[in-house]
């Protein structure tokens, strides 16, 4: 389920949760800054940067975005026998040999 090649059940939760970050990040900057204008009595500006909102929105939209997309599209590699099998190891079996040396005291 994609628009645009933009997973619809990823941005579900990724939206409000990138608003709501940022709205809690806005206040505890303000309550943070008051407080340190006040401590040492020299002007700041108490709101978030721009480049705080443009790292917060790649990060908040584009990280649950892969989340959801790569494991979609590692299963869809797969034949459908072997992406729909959760009984079974996905590892690999290794065999170890180990030779004792001759000099061994």
């Amino acid at each position: 389920m994609s628009l645009f090649g933009w997973n619809i059940q990823a941005l579900s939760y990724a939206v409000p949760a990138w608003l709501f970050g940022l709205l809690i990040a806005q206040v505890l900057s303000y309550i943070v800054l008051a407080f340190i204008e006040s401590t040492v009595e020299v002007p700041v500006d108490k709101g978030l940067t721009s480049d705080a909102v443009g790292i917060a929105t790649f990060l908040g939209l584009f990280i649950p975005l892969v989340a959801a997309t790569v494991p979609i599209r590692n299963a869809l590699g797969k034949n459908l026998q072997e992406s729909l099998d959760t009984m079974h190891s996905k590892t690999l079996a290794v065999k170890v040999s180990i030779e004792r040396s001759e000099d061994a005291t």
